[in-house]
């Protein structure tokens, strides 16, 4: 089977979820046999001015002729969709008019709002509404969706989006790493781990917060950049700041660390840094928001992000080796939600789906 993906995120010029999980997806396809071949077409306009950048998306709802072109010339049999901000929102109704079956893969709220940041998701603003209308009309009727959480596709269809009778909707959490088993158990001075960016919308008073309130011993290194950096690590000499660092690395950390701490203020959809952690048995406190409620289920422990002491609650009964050995054991067993092969089996059932 010949396999066309469009995204405007992959591996190696881009380091987010979406790009990963897209380079995840493509190799997992090749393991199965199939011919696989992605289109990242070159986007120079995400750091211009916001009136360009405006006029940049608007423009953005029309296809990119040359690609749909090289695309069809290639007779894929089917083809996948990730984040398509830059790619040409009409590009892959014009393949699909070729004869291809196209499957559309959620990530997050680009599609209705493209600043990416949904602070609130009961609210409906009329800029949602605004980009929601732009963009179904230009997007059209994927053969079907694939969201990682039933929450993220309730936001879309909610929009207006994909709700005709020809798009068939499917709720399938993004592959991790096939699940490993490690020997954990707390250390002290605990070991707290925070990975992505370092900002108020992803928690950095959350924090603050903590390193401000902790009373046992504890250490926090943050991997990431952002423009809270400096004060976290003047609080104190506890917080280590270790700027980005490549997969390998950020997994090392995870494998030496007792808690991964997820603390973002705005509505996420499936964090990979949360199914990397499962893989491997790190238990892990995020925010009660958004898809993190579905993607954590029963392990782990769910947190208002606004709220320190709650957190250091969970971290002090942690503490209690029993307590920390069952909440390993948790991830582990979740783990077995996102392996790998599990995915990949889903993903070829759509693919071969004549709906």
């Amino acid at each position: 089977m010949r396999v066309a993906i469009l995204t405007n995120a992959f591996p190696p010029d881009a380091r987010g979820g979406a790009g990963r999980i897209a380079f995840e997806q493509a190799k997992l396809l090749r393991t199965a046999g199939c011919e696989v071949r992605v289109w990242r077409p070159h986007i120079a306009w995400f750091s211009e001015t916001p009136i360009k950048r405006l006029w940049r998306h608007l423009r953005d709802l029309s296809a990119r002729k040359n690609v749909a072109q090289e695309i069809s010339a290639w007779q894929p049999d089917a083809l996948i969709t990730h984040n398509l901000t830059g790619c040409g929102f009409a590009t892959p109704r014009q393949v699909q008019r070729k004869g291809v079956r196209w499957i559309h893969t959620l990530h997050d709220v680009q599609l209705f709002d493209p600043s990416g940041r949904l602070v609130d998701a009961r609210i409906l603003t009329p800029w949602q509404i605004f980009w929601s209308l732009l963009r179904q009309i230009a997007l059209g009727q994927p053969d079907a969706v694939v969201s990682p959480t039933a929450w993220l596709m309730r936001r879309h269809r909610r929009r207006g989006f994909f709700l005709g009778s020809q798009t068939r909707c499917e709720t399938m959490p993004n592959p991790d790493m096939p699940p490993e088993h490690h020997e954990r158990s707390a250390h002290v001075p605990m070991r707290l781990l925070f990975v992505g960016r370092v900002s108020r919308d992803k928690g950095s008073r959350l924090l603050a917060g903590l390193v401000q309130q902790l009373k046992f011993p504890y250490t926090l290194t943050i991997i990431g950049v952002g423009p809270d950096v400096p004060a976290l690590r003047s609080l104190s000499t506890n917080v280590s700041c270790l700027g980005e660092l490549p997969a390998e690395s950020v997994r090392a950390w995870m494998m030496q660390s007792d808690v991964l701490l997820a603390p973002s203020r705005i509505e996420e959809n499936q964090p990979t840094v949360i199914l990397e952690a499962a893989s491997i048995g790190l238990p892990v406190i995020a925010s009660h928001k958004g898809g993190i409620v579905e993607t954590l289920g029963r392990a782990g422990a769910l947190c208002a992000p606004e709220n320190p002491p709650a957190w250091i609650e969970v971290l002090e009964e942690w503490r209690d080796a029993g307590v920390y050995a069952r909440q390993v054991a948790r991830m582990e067993e979740l783990a077995q939600r996102y392996d790998p092969q599990v995915y990949l089996s889903r993903l070829l059932s759509l693919l071969k789906s004549k709906r």
